[in-house]
């Protein structure tokens, strides 16, 4: 009659089999046990319903043309604060929210109407504001577009 002391002696006289891949790093593995939450996309879809959107404010010609002033005086380089129009993912029309920017301007693109800050690109089209030193400077009138709404 076998004991399992017997059995035991069996086993540990094999040896562990040569595994076909290498063993994968502690810090990856962890990566497979990280908690997962599938509803993530859709709780984001539901918090950007709930956001609060305004209508895209139309410039006046006096307005457009201090706007339009301001541009001439900004060049790359020059630190200034943008608020402008970004419209809403969701829909489709002139729905959205105004966002204040502060930052450098990387480049000014003249064919396509557009400010870039680093990553951030704005069309000068949805732009309501532009404030910075070099253009308060260098302007007569001290009214602001925010000034004339």
């Amino acid at each position: 009659m076998k004991t399992e002391n017997d059995q035991d002696k069996r086993y540990a006289s094999l040896q562990r089999p040569i595994p076909y891949q290498p063993r994968m790093p502690r810090l990856n593995r962890a990566k497979l046990f990280a908690p997962y939450d599938a509803l993530k996309p859709f709780e984001s879809t539901v918090h950007a319903k709930d956001a609060v959107y305004t209508r895209r404010i139309e410039l006046s010609e006096y307005a457009q043309e201090c706007l339009d002033q301001k541009l001439r005086h900004i060049g790359r380089g020059d630190q200034v604060n943008v608020t402008w129009f970004q419209q809403s993912s969701t829909s489709d029309c002139d729905l959205g929210s105004y966002v204040n920017l502060s930052g450098t301007i990387t480049r000014i693109d003249p064919v396509f109407r557009i400010l870039y800050f680093g990553k951030t690109a704005i069309a000068i089209k949805d732009i309501l504001d532009l404030r910075g030193e070099d253009i308060d400077a260098e302007r007569e009138e001290g009214t602001s577009l925010s000034d004339l709404f």
